[in-house]
């Protein structure tokens, strides 16, 4: 695997901050130790599967060396590429740039649409859904004549 020209740069920054947060004057602001945990923890993800490739690749040279003297190291070799792959294709997924928002907290409103519980139902057009309207008319079934919005107004 042709290494990106990222990943020194970003193991180099692991290491440093694996070296300030050690520090306990960095911790008397506990924004930036809150800051600087969190890049750290990001980085631990590839810094580990960095890792985890090189010693890989390093048991594979070793593995094929080895595989003309005894067949079982062709079996792990074989086994051993197959990881690697793996581990090429996920740290290729960690170090796909992150979206700047990815981190910020997220308000969802949802709101109802047509049927159900959240059509707003009043007690003189109740459609005899579940939505429990005053009128004590939820979940009985609808009149076989409908009521025009005139008669409906006038009904109160």
């Amino acid at each position: 695997m042709t290494t990106p020209e990222s990943l020194p740069a970003l193991l180099a920054e692991h290491a440093e901050l694996e070296r300030k947060l050690a520090d306990p004057a960095v911790h008397a602001d506990q924004a930036l130790a809150r800051r600087l945990g969190r890049r750290y923890a990001e980085l631990s993800r590839i810094a580990e599967t960095a890792h985890q490739l090189e010693t890989t690749q390093g048991d594979l040279a070793t593995a094929r060396e080895l595989a003309g003297e005894d067949q079982s190291f062709a079996a792990e070799a074989t086994e051993l590429a197959t990881r690697e792959g793996a581990l090429q294709d996920k740290l290729r997924e960690l170090l796909v740039p992150r979206d700047p928002n990815d981190g910020k907290d997220v308000i969802l409103q949802i709101k109802a649409g047509e049927g159900g519980e959240g059509r707003g139902c009043s007690p003189a057009t109740c459609c005899g859904c579940t939505c429990a309207t005053p009128s004590g008319r939820a979940g009985r079934p609808r009149s076989s004549t409908p009521s025009s919005p005139t008669s409906a107004a006038t009904r109160t």
